[in-house]
């Protein structure tokens, strides 16, 4: 007979062999043998799982199921009802997250062609999409829900009329809008925002964000290191922000575009000034630490001017000779660059606002400061033969006009 300790060995094996989450029996049977014992495991598999099949979806293909559950049809997978749980629970999250909260799901099996597989049915009851009809901010003090609302991409449905839905991947970018363009913005860098589960009621969706909003940190020391081209003096009196004061992401942004124009107004195109933020959480003190790469310096060789068209495909062609009304003299005396000169990429900007006011070419919307508009626009062209000097081209898009 088996020893009290090689018995209690056994039940750990059979715990361990039932865990594997492969088999509905497990049993141990010992037969003797000269000398001792033969231990002998008689276990029943669990079913494969040889497909899925979906009942009721109208909105999401099987394809489309298939992949929100990470089944192929490929794997081994053995059968059990928590396997099964975690399939549901995928879909029923994506139908949640798509402004179907109301989805119902169930399943039942069927024989597969082998007898040691099965066939998994779903049962897919979908619900009617509802609206977004409140958003509520929680945790907030500093700054008020209509700031907040300003800064986020999911919105209320208005009435019957305007009619806005729950997108899951819309509200993970606005939980980063509220922590940078938010918080960050006015000093708040510990803050954190999350999304509470969303809420049917009234024939509608609650959005609830919930946030924390730390301390505000101030500005400590500043320095700047890599420059060699133009002195830190000269660098950092574009930088508004000072020692004291609130640090705001927002305000570093545009300064680091001014101080980057210094460069990119004389022809150190390439060149890059990074922010190293150093953050001092006891004290709530950034000391801010700027890293330029200065790149070498690039000359203005020529402007080649082309007008384009874009087809629905989204790829941009060469217009005929006949196709672009536009006068060549007409662009030219409003680009502010000269050929040979250092090539300031300011004056590309100037050239670019000059071409949009006379309305005649297409752009990319409302005008941005701070760079260049039209499109497709100004590309950079290298020549090969001549590191140190760039051609400009010019693709240019007539807008139509009444005949």
């Amino acid at each position: 007979m088996a020893s009290i300790a090689t018995t209690a060995r056994i039940r750990d094996d059979i715990r361990a062999i039932y865990s594997l989450g492969y088999f509905t029996d497990v049993e141990p049977n010992c037969e003797p043998i000269a000398g001792g014992w033969n231990l002998i495991w008689k276990v029943v598999e669990k079913p494969l799982i040889s497909g899925i099949k979906y009942e009721g979806n109208k909105k999401y293909k099987e394809k489309k199921l298939n992949t929100i559950i990470d089944f192929t049809g490929k794997e081994r997978l053995f059968f059990s009802e928590d396997q099964v749980k975690l399939f549901i629970n995928k879909i029923k999250t994506h139908y949640t997250e798509k402004s179907f909260p109301n989805t119902q799901i169930s399943w039942r099996q069927e024989t597969g062609e082998k007898p040691d597989s099965t066939i998994l049915i779903i049962e897919i009851k979908e619900g009617e999409r509802l609206p977004v009809k409140k958003i509520i901010f929680e945790g907030n003090t500093v700054i008020p829900d209509k700031a907040l609302s300003k800064v986020i991409e999911t919105k209320k449905s208005f009435w019957f009329i305007i009619k806005r839905h729950y997108d899951h991947e819309v509200v993970q970018n606005d939980l980063s809008n509220i922590e940078k363009l938010g918080y960050a913005d006015i000093g708040y860098l510990d803050a954190k925002a999350s999304v509470a589960p969303v809420i049917e009621e009234n024939n509608g969706l609650t959005i609830t964000f919930k946030i924390e909003e730390g301390e505000p940190y101030f500005i400590g020391d500043i320095s700047i290191d890599g420059n060699t081209i133009f002195s830190d003096a000269e660098l950092l009196q574009y930088l508004s922000l000072r020692p004291g004061d609130q640090f705001s992401i927002g305000t570093l942004s545009r300064d680091l575009v001014e101080m980057l124009n210094v460069y990119r107004g004389q022809g150190y195109l390439d060149s890059e000034i990074k922010p190293d933020i150093d953050k001092d959480q006891t004290n709530h003190i950034v000391n801010l630490r700027l890293l330029t790469t200065e790149s070498p310096r690039k000359h203005l060789g020529k402007v080649e001017i082309q007008g384009v068209i874009t087809l629905d495909d989204g790829s941009i062609i060469p217009t005929e000779d006949d196709e672009f009304r536009t006068k060549k003299f007409v662009i030219e005396r409003e680009i502010e660059l000269d050929e040979g000169e250092p090539l300031d990429w300011t004056k590309v900007i100037e050239s670019d606002r000059n071409l949009i006011n006379l309305d005649f070419f297409k752009s990319r919307g409302i005008p941005m400061p701070g760079q260049t508009n039209l499109y497709p626009g100004f590309e950079r062209v290298r020549i090969p033969s001549d590191p140190s000097t760039e051609n400009l081209r010019l693709l240019l898009e007539e807008k139509e006009t009444a005949c």
